[in-house]
């Protein structure tokens, strides 16, 4: 009889590494503080990018 395996998926999700960059930020020096900050907008601006681009370029029946 052979064993069944189970896999399980350890992919990290954005809404996880935020909350892991959250915590970190709130245990953070103010140096360290700001940076974190300045990141975690670059990553949203990079996103808002990205979506922009993806909205731009998806259709719809063959139309745009």
């Amino acid at each position: 009889m052979s064993e069944q395996q189970e896999t399980i998926d350890t992919s990290p999700t954005w809404e996880g590494t935020i909350n892991q960059l959250v915590s970190l930020v709130e245990t953070s020096p103010p140096e360290i503080k700001e940076q974190a900050k300045e990141k975690l907008i670059d990553i949203g601006k990079m996103i808002d990018g990205l979506m922009e681009s993806w909205n731009n370029t998806s259709t719809y029946g063959g139309e745009k």
